[in-house]
C-alpha cells in the first residue's frame, strides 16, 4: 500500500516507512556470507555506470530505463576475465553488461540470485 501512495518507491524504502509510521523498531539480523553468485553480483553492481554508458550510446536504450535497473540493482558490469584462458577462447570473459535477478525465498536458507553476463560485441 505505501508503495502506491508515496508514488514509485522501492521495497526497501515502503518498509522503512512502514516501521517509521507504526513504531515498529528495527533489529537488524547477522549477515549470512554471501553466496559465489551473489559476489559477482554484487562486484557488477559497483561499475553499473559503465553498462548504462553502453547500453544508452550503443544500444539506444531510454536513460530512464537504465537508471531504474540500476537503482533497483538488477544492472551491473563485469572486467572479470580469466587467468586460465586466453582472450577469444571460450569463458575467458572481458568487458560485458551483468544482469542480475535476486529472489528472496521464503525459507530460512535465505536469497537466491542469478547472474547473467551478455558479452558486449
Amino acid at each position: 500500500m505505501v508503495r502506491y501512495v508515496e508514488n514509485d518507491c522501492d521495497m526497501g524504502t515502503a518498509i522503512k516507512r512502514v516501521r517509521e509510521l507504526f513504531n515498529i523498531p528495527y533489529e537488524p539480523k547477522q549477515r549470512q556470507p554471501l553466496t559465489t553468485i551473489e559476489y559477482i553480483a554484487q562486484q557488477c553492481q559497483r561499475e553499473a555506470e559503465t553498462a548504462a554508458d553502453y547500453l544508452q550510446k550503443q544500444r539506444g536504450i531510454d536513460a530512464e530505463v537504465i537508471t531504474r535497473a540500476i537503482q533497483r540493482r538488477s544492472l551491473g558490469f563485469s572486467t572479470w576475465t580469466s587467468a586460465k584462458r586466453k582472450p577469444g577462447e571460450l569463458g575467458y570473459g572481458g568487458p560485458a553488461v551483468a544482469f542480475i535477478e535476486c529472489a528472496v525465498k521464503l525459507r530460512p536458507s535465505g536469497r537466491r540470485c542469478k547472474a547473467r553476463i551478455a558479452k558486449q560485441s
